[in-house]
């Protein structure tokens, strides 16, 4: 993973990942309730083996299954102990949603995206911002948020303004936060400055 190169220890550094690897989510049904498979659960053990080094703040999840179970066997991995954060701004329903019953339909076929007002969601700098303001109740960094496809896809843009890929199962992207702004890094992409 390219953010394995990262340098967290650098001042407020966050990074965002999608949750590992799950079963296929079957048609017509939000998955809310599925778990990581082995597969998953073992990748999540190796990445925080590997970013093990890092002495790991705090620790933030969507309050789906999936994604606390990520951060559980990260920590395995990286033999740390950290109380495990459910926050509804990292997914179940997210920062964009605001009318799960209305946006519902919209998430089953993928049809989220910047420039499309969609029933039930707020706009992409609505939320941004609300993301962002999340970031200010973060006490201690580095930061390991664990939320969902779509989710940090549309934070990418709402930071970059361009559209992205969903990301594979735990890709995601780093924050570094300044006092006057946010710096953004994602793969293959040189650093994205964002004032604040």
């Amino acid at each position: 993973m390219w953010y394995c190169k990262h340098r967290f220890n650098d001042g407020h550094q966050v990074l965002v990942l999608r949750h590992a690897e799950r079963p296929q989510i079957p048609p017509g049904d939000f998955g809310n309730e599925l778990s990581l498979t082995k597969e998953g659960q073992q990748a999540s053990e190796v990445l925080g083996k590997k970013l093990g080094k890092i002495k790991w703040g705090e620790i933030h999840t969507s309050p789906l299954i999936r994604c606390e179970q990520t951060a559980f066997h990260f920590l395995k991995g990286a033999q740390q102990i950290r109380p495990i954060i459910k926050s509804q701004v990292l997914g179940d329903p997210g920062p964009f949603v605001n009318n799960p019953q209305k946006a519902g339909p919209h998430f089953l076929l993928n049809k989220v995206n910047r420039h499309t007002p969609i029933p039930g969601m707020r706009t992409v700098e609505e939320g941004g911002r609300l993301f962002v303001n999340y970031l200010n109740t973060i006490q201690l960094f580095p930061c390991l948020m664990i939320s969902h496809d779509i989710i940090i896809a549309l934070l990418i843009s709402y930071f970059s303004k361009i559209e992205i890929d969903f990301p594979n199962f735990l890709d995601g992207f780093c924050l570094k936060i300044e006092p006057n702004n946010l710096t953004l890094f994602i793969e293959n992409q040189k650093p994205i400055v964002m004032e604040l």
